[in-house]
């Protein structure tokens, strides 16, 4: 669907691929201060900050099946971890 904000305007050929290239950049939104922001991001901070780098119970549930033997992981995600591993590493 087009649609045609300049009716009596009329561009064909190489001169309406002039005029799309020629087009102002497309005017971005404007940032709006407010101290609720701020405010926000504080509280953001101060939960990362005080929250534990661990996750002590998913270590635990893990050691257990390590210790129990029940933890088994698939071979193709191990190779796929692998694979990725070297991607990112020469990237």
């Amino acid at each position: 669907m087009r649609i045609d904000l300049n009716p009596g305007a009329t561009i064909s050929g190489t001169e309406g691929e002039k005029a799309s290239s020629q087009a102002p950049p497309a005017r971005q939104a404007e940032r709006i201060y407010s101290p609720e922001s701020d405010a926000s991001v504080g509280k953001l901070e101060t939960a990362a900050l005080n929250s534990p780098e661990v996750r002590t119970e998913k270590v635990q549930a893990l050691r257990s099946q390590l210790q129990s033997g029940s933890y088994q992981v698939a071979a193709a995600q191990i190779a796929g971890s692998i694979l990725e591993q070297m991607r990112v590493r020469r990237s």
